[in-house]
């Protein structure tokens, strides 16, 4: 690996972290095969054990920068099926004893604090 590489190395990983911070998801799949030639790289000569370090770094940051990504949507998701659950299975009875059914308002939006 060049100096060159490690440079695209360095400004893809910087990329990836800014999408990463921005919830910009759409960029990554563009980045990953530049980024997969570029780590696949790292293992050859010519690269001194400083710059492999800092490369660590920014790969390590970012693949938790990720997984929190990851687990971030896997909550959201999960609380919106739950959310989906509750209200088809709300029923409850009138005066007359009729069955009446509650189900979610169309296009409700939960917001977070």
């Amino acid at each position: 690996m060049d100096d060159g590489e490690l440079s695209r190395l360095q400004d893809l990983l910087a990329r990836e972290r800014e999408a990463l911070l921005m919830a910009n998801y759409a960029v990554l799949p563009a980045l990953a095969p530049e980024k997969a030639r570029l780590v696949a790289r790292l293992g050859g000569a010519g690269i001194s054990r400083t710059a492999l370090r800092r490369a660590e770094a920014g790969l390590r940051r970012n693949q938790a920068l990720l997984a929190s990504a990851l687990s971030g949507l896997r909550d959201a998701a999960a609380r919106a099926e739950l959310r989906r659950g509750i209200a088809a299975a709300l029923t409850t009875y009138d005066r007359d004893g009729a069955l009446s059914r509650h189900g979610p308002a169309g296009g409700d939006v939960e917001h977070k604090a």
